[in-house]
């Protein structure tokens, strides 16, 4: 194919596109593989693909990925890019992900408002699931476990999200820093208590503004999901952290689905610690004052 995919990414590709016919015949490279390398396919019938794969060979995150994207295919939700192949990866060969190419285009005030429409739809409730998935995942780089799975929504939250990282990031953070972060634990379950009678929905998991793009014809297509089901006000939360969305995606959202009581001065906060910890994890120092800044403002919340 060329050069630039190592060999045994591009025996996988080539058996993922099956017509032997309508074999790749150019390959460019991409941005937006923050942790992967990625690139652009266009085979011999000038039909496109978008590849990324691992640098190296290992087991690799792209089945669970791959599985997170069909689950969010397969609702009402935002537009996701079809999956087209994946490679696990061994102690031989690299893992990879083939998905359809999804052209870019800019976005309007059609496409704000069918997001915010498409993401309440996405997080109607469903029945007779658990918090988390089947199977752990990634945040990032960051192992993401989703089990056990027969916690409440509360017990989860605290227990598999916020301690699973707490306990990694907390050689950052001062004694203050993790006399309120134990207060705060007490509190979590009781806090996040109004929370369950909603149900739980499948969430993206990982919706900040660089994981939403528009096709060419304006629609709205999320990437790189880190999916499970939990409390919808999580990718809420995450969408508000880092900014990016126009105002008009949260109108469209809040008259399909308001949030529930208590979320601004409360929930919020408690979603966002996770990003937060996830961030002072993989980056370091410059997250610690907003982990800080939300456990002394939630314990004034709480009393």
């Amino acid at each position: 194919m060329t050069s630039l995919l190592p060999d045994d990414v591009t025996r996988g590709v080539a058996e993922a596109l099956g017509d032997l016919t309508d074999t790749p015949s150019s390959i460019s490279r991409v941005g937006g593989g923050c942790i992967h390398p990625a690139a652009r396919i266009t085979t011999r019938s000038g039909k496109t693909a978008f590849l990324k794969w691992a640098p190296d060979p290992g087991p690799s995150p792209f089945p669970v990925e791959a599985r997170g994207l069909r689950a969010l295919g397969a609702t009402e939700g935002p537009r996701v890019p079809r999956v087209l192949g994946v490679g696990t990866g061994d102690r031989e060969s690299r893992g990879w992900l083939l998905l359809e190419h999804v052209a870019s285009g800019i976005p309007d005030a059609r496409s704000f408002e069918t997001l915010g429409a498409e993401l309440a739809a996405l997080h109607r409730p469903v029945q007779d699931v658990r918090p988390g998935w089947e199977e752990d995942g990634w945040i990032g780089s960051l192992p993401q476990p989703n089990a056990p799975r027969s916690l409440s929504w509360p017990a989860f939250w605290r227990d598999v999200r916020l301690d699973t990282q707490w306990r990694s990031a907390r050689c950052s953070f001062d004694r203050r820093d993790w006399e309120g972060w134990d207060r705060l634990s007490d509190l979590l379950e009781e806090a996040l208590r109004d929370s369950v009678a909603e149900g739980l929905s499948l969430l993206h998991g990982d919706l900040w503004r660089g994981n939403v793009m528009v096709d060419d014809r304006g629609r709205p297509t999320l990437v790189d999901p880190a999916a499970y089901y939990g409390h919808r006000e999580v990718d809420l939360a995450m969408m508000e952290l880092f900014g990016g969305f126009d105002s008009i995606v949260f109108k469209s959202y809040f008259e399909r689905a308001p949030v529930g009581p208590r979320y601004a001065e409360l929930r919020r906060d408690i979603y966002q610690l996770y990003p937060l910890l996830v961030h002072v994890n993989l980056f370091g120092g410059a997250y610690v004052p907003g982990v800080s800044s939300r456990i002394r403002r939630l314990l004034s919340v709480l009393g």
